[in-house]
């Protein structure tokens, strides 16, 4: 009977128990035994080979020395694209450069490796390997690089094509529906003037419109055509000098008017302030006038003159002090203009500023009072209101004359005193608004004059009036004529009754 395989192993225990044995150790002797380093490693620059390095330097194997190397190589390309490998030997060893970046060294073993070259001969090929793949590397990134703006010049050109045609539709659409409501357009007007009318207004509209896509259509291919010429460097010459023809002097613009934003924004701050110290000012003065507010040493006639006065003061003040300021230098052009606007206000108001000097020193001493009779060259009256450049006079007539202060300096000033006063009783229909015919009386008067209720019945209302003008009787019987109040019948015993 022949022996087998399967025969034996059944036949014999000891083989048996021995195979069984070595089946049990072998995955503990397998996991033992030192794994064989890999011989070869290849050194890449972008997945590409550039060299092979077969021994170990320095207990490095190979395969990390070549991680290494493809690692500087790569970061020596970033760092500088045109730079090319240089050989540094010293003694038994040699450095692959590239640029400042060391790439590689090699030693003995190298050369051993390679079949016993020289240290030299190995550093040099090993360069032009190097080399070699960097020129491959630079065309690669070149040829890439011209597909790229080839391909985004066409897709701006595409991008710039569409925003053509959007604006276009923009504008048919706009200018459409311009032309669908042009009848409720509305008209520019100026405090109720109509200045332009409807039809007027939608055609300047639509023209604007015309002309704004117009622009932009130039401003979108102006825009792309330099952005194209860019791309290219055989090109990038041309587009640079065609973006600062324009860009340069409008960036220069713009940063003028950057420079002199915050000025105009202080100007303007400094403006509305000004304008509330006006106005604050004026109100103040006002209420003065009116016995609202008072103040100590200012009389109420002398309120709106005064508050006139400290106003022209705060403007000349804010024209002569503000542009420094504001500038922080006496030659900017602010200041050149304020000088400016400040000899023309001066030449313009002389003869208003000449007739406020020649009042002033009668209005602080308060020759002219209220009330009082004055004549003043040809014109007499009574003095009604007294301001920086007049005086205010109702003459025999009752019209209000205003005479100049400069006529003061030619012409004689007589002050006789307290206007003539003018004494009568009035009898008014007892029906009437009692209250609202004293208002009368005392604004028909004026200033000084007296209303006093001293009989009241049936048969009417007796008033007794005193006031300045000798002609305040006839004033005040036509005050009440306009006004519709009727008379009483005189009382017996009431004597001057109108």
């Amino acid at each position: 009977m022949p022996l087998t395989r399967d025969t034996a192993f059944h036949e014999s225990p000891h083989v048996r128990h021995l195979a069984l044995t070595l089946l049990w150790l072998l995955p503990a002797l397998v996991a033992a035994a030192p794994a064989e380093a890999p011989s070869r490693a290849d050194v890449t620059l972008r997945d590409g080979r550039v060299l092979t390095l077969r021994a170990p330097r320095d207990g490095v194997p190979p395969a990390a020395r070549a991680r290494a190397a493809s690692l500087a190589l790569a970061d020596a390309l970033e760092g500088d694209p045109t730079a090319t490998a240089t050989v540094e030997t010293k003694g038994d060893s040699a450095s692959i450069r590239v640029g400042k970046v060391l790439v590689l060294e090699l030693g003995p073993e190298d050369a051993a490796a390679a079949g016993g070259s020289a240290i030299t001969d190995l550093a040099r090929s090993s360069a032009a390997e190097v080399d070699r793949a960097l020129r491959a590397e630079r065309r690669r990134a070149r040829i890439a690089e011209q597909v790229f703006h080839v391909s985004l010049l066409v897709l701006s050109g595409l991008v710039a094509w569409l925003l053509l045609r959007k604006l276009g539709d923009l504008d048919r659409g706009l200018e459409a529906t311009l032309r669908e409501r042009r009848r409720r357009v509305p008209a520019l007007r100026l405090r109720g003037v109509e200045l332009v009318s409807p039809e007027g207004v939608s055609g300047a509209l639509a023209v604007l419109l015309r002309v704004g896509r117009v622009l932009l259509q130039i401003a979108i291919g102006y825009a792309w055509l330099v952005f194209a010429l860019s791309l290219f460097p055989s090109t990038r010459g041309a587009g640079l000098g065609l973006g600062r023809v324009v860009l340069g002097p409008a960036a220069g613009t713009l940063a003028r008017v950057g420079g002199a934003l915050p000025v105009t924004i202080a100007a303007l701050v400094a403006g509305a302030l000004l304008w509330l110290a006006l106005r604050a000012v004026r109100l103040f003065f006002e209420s003065i006038a009116a016995g609202e507010t008072h103040l100590r040493g200012v009389p109420a006639d002398l309120a709106v003159p005064l508050g006139q006065l400290l106003r022209i003061v705060l403007v000349v003040l804010a024209a002569v002090f503000a542009a420094p300021v504001l500038t922080g230098s006496d030659d900017g052009m602010l200041t050149s203009v304020g000088q400016a606007a400040l000899l023309a206000v001066a030449l313009a108001a002389v003869p208003a500023l000449a007739n406020v000097a020649a009042g002033l020193p009668r209005l602080l001493g308060r020759v002219y009072r209220t009330g009082h009779v004055a004549e003043i060259g040809g014109a007499s009256g009574v003095v009604r209101a007294v301001g920086l450049h007049d005086v205010e006079v109702e003459d025999a007539t009752g019209r209000r004359v205003l005479v100049p202060h400069l006529a003061s300096l030619v012409l004689p000033t007589r002050l006789p005193g307290l206007a003539p006063a003018a004494r009568f009783d009035l009898c008014v229909d007892a029906s009437e608004d009692q209250s609202l015919v004293r208002e009368i009386l005392l604004r028909t008067g004026g200033p000084g004059t007296t209303a006093d209720l001293v009989l009241l019945d049936a048969s009417g209302a007796l008033y007794r009036v005193s006031g300045p003008g000798a002609d305040l009787a006839v004033r005040v019987a036509s005050a009440l004529r306009a006004e519709g109040v009727k008379l009483g019948r005189p009382h017996p015993g009431a004597a001057g009754a109108a």
